[in-house]
């Protein structure tokens, strides 16, 4: 059950992750702005360094990366999340204690990219708890 209850948590933060990551490049392209996500994206961020001025951090690279890093963050730990999910339905002890704890600190760690509108991050960090308290099936 913990497995289970895990792979739903990761598909949620996975699910979200991607959604939002297509939403932002579709909203970007649909603003009229350019026929490029890439372009939109740049533009989008010099406005926001063209609001805050006299701010080093608020350049058009920094802002490309972090919206980048965001989206890879929330995608990279849905996807673990599954997999630990999917490596706790087992016979192994160890291995279930393991991949529990990997469940659940990637969990915790998808909140860095959203965490699965909270809800991916609840059920990854319950399946991974249970997990890491049961026996092995």
């Amino acid at each position: 059950m913990a497995s289970i209850i895990t792979i739903v948590g990761g598909a949620v933060i996975l699910a979200t992750g991607a959604f939002s990551a297509l939403a932002t490049v579709m909203a970007f392209t649909a603003s009229g702005a350019s026929s490029s996500p890439s372009m939109a994206l740049g533009q989008f961020c010099s406005s926001v360094a063209a609001v805050v001025p006299n701010n080093e951090t608020a350049t058009l690279y920094n802002c490309e990366t972090a919206i980048g890093i965001y989206y890879f963050i929330a995608i990279a730990c849905g996807i673990i999340v599954i997999w630990a999910g999917l490596g706790m339905h087992t016979n192994d002890y160890d291995r279930l204690r393991r991949m529990s704890g990997i469940a659940l600190a990637f969990s915790m760690a998808s909140i860095l990219g959203g965490g699965g509108l909270l809800i991916g991050l609840a059920l990854g960090v319950i399946g991974g708890l249970v997990g890491a308290t049961s026996r092995p099936i």
